[in-house]
């Protein structure tokens, strides 16, 4: 990966190129909750419980 700027905001960050830069950015994700409804509501998946990680262990 290289350095590059995001150069419309000033922010200096590091991406392959800007269009990677702004796959990254909070407000290209959808709301995972919205998706699971309109996924179950279409008959395409089922609904399961949501697992929540007690602790991450790295090494």
């Amino acid at each position: 990966m290289g350095t590059s700027s995001y150069v419309p905001a000033g922010i200096p960050g590091g991406g392959a190129s800007a269009r990677g830069l702004a796959e990254e950015t909070p407000g290209a994700c959808k709301d995972a909750n919205t998706m699971v409804q309109t996924a179950q509501g279409g008959g395409l998946c089922r609904k399961i419980p949501r697992l929540v990680p007690l602790g991450v262990v790295k090494g």
